[in-house]
Order: structure tokens, then C-alpha cells, then sequence
């Protein structure tokens, strides 16, 4: 499965099952950190096989757009970024 920084997924393995995320580093061909904003915080994000996740077929470019500085204000960007994908049909 190809992903990219910023693509929206859902996960379908694991205590998060059902929950849906953004991707926010690729590490190799296994794994990935993921983020939501909510659980999964920009501080803390969680490593994630691959082989646990659905790809959707929406990318952001907020992750790239990222500061450092003001992590708390980016979660909810995050959040609701993955809201207004969801709620688009």
C-alpha cells in the first residue's frame, strides 16, 4: 500500500479500530506515525503498521503546514480537518 504525508486513514486493527487519522511521517515500507489531533496528539504521535490501516482517497496538506511552536492550535487543525473529510460526501 502506497501512503503519503497528510493522506487519510481509517484504522482496522487495534484498541483505535474504526478511528480514522491523518498520516504524519511515512517510516519505511511497514510503518507509519499517525495522528488524529484528539487521542493521538502532534506530541505523541502513534506508530502504526500499515498492513492496520485503510487508505481513503483524501490527502491534506496540513501536516506539511505544521508549527512547531504552537502544537495545541495544530491538533485542532488537525481534528478538524479530519471532520470536514468525513462529513463530505
Amino acid at each position: 500500500m502506497n501512503l503519503e504525508k497528510g493522506q487519510l486513514v481509517k484504522s482496522i486493527a487495534g484498541h483505535d479500530k474504526g478511528e480514522y487519522f491523518l498520516i504524519y511521517e511515512v517510516i519505511d515500507d511497514d510503518y507509519v506515525k499517525i495522528v488524529n489531533g484528539k487521542t493521538r496528539r502532534l506530541e505523541k504521535p502513534k506508530l502504526k503498521k500499515i498492513k492496520h490501516l485503510k487508505k481513503l482517497n483524501k490527502i491534506s496538506n496540513i501536516i506539511e503546514t505544521i508549527d512547531q511552536r504552537d502544537l495545541q492550535s495544530q491538533n485542532k487543525k488537525i481534528t478538524r480537518q479530519i471532520s470536514d473529510f468525513l462529513d463530505v460526501k
